[in-house]
């Protein structure tokens, strides 16, 4: 008895932390895309990018999309740009647990894509290099500090 008690305890312990970890993974409900221009930027506990649809509306997004996308979009500021927005059930601390959120996964303008502007810029330097080019522009467009 006593070994299958600790067996069982065993694999709660291993098992506990895989379960925390899952039920933090985001679900992307839906995504959709729409064009509109970067107006700016927007600091909270997270930082959001406020792009102003062709229909005049303001609207702020989280940023997702992995390193860089934020970059993109302040480099493209005030450019015709089509955005991907994934509709997210996501785990925010802050907010002490799951949210629905609105995020900008993906930004295009012209034929240049995010992955491809980044792969460029990640030829000609590093991460850090990037976020020093790139970070006084984003504090630039800020509304607030970042």
């Amino acid at each position: 008895m006593k070994t299958l008690f600790a067996s069982l305890l065993l694999l709660a312990v291993v098992i506990a932390p895989t379960q925390t970890s899952d039920n933090k993974k985001d679900i992307v409900k839906k995504t959709a895309t729409f064009t509109g221009k970067v107006t700016g930027f927007e600091v909270g506990d997270y930082v959001h990018v406020k792009i102003r649809n062709t229909k005049g509306a303001d609207l702020s997004y989280f940023i997702g999309g992995g390193f860089g996308l934020d970059y993109f979009m302040a480099a493209h500021a005030n450019k015709t740009g089509t955005f991907t927005v994934q509709f997210v059930s996501s785990y925010i601390p802050e907010a002490g647990g799951r949210e629905d959120i609105e995020r900008i996964s993906n930004a295009q303008f012209g034929k240049v894509t995010f992955r491809t502007w980044m792969r460029d810029q990640r030829k000609k330097m590093t991460n850090k290099q990037i976020s020093d080019k790139y970070e006084p522009l984003i504090q630039k467009l800020c509304a607030g500090p970042r």
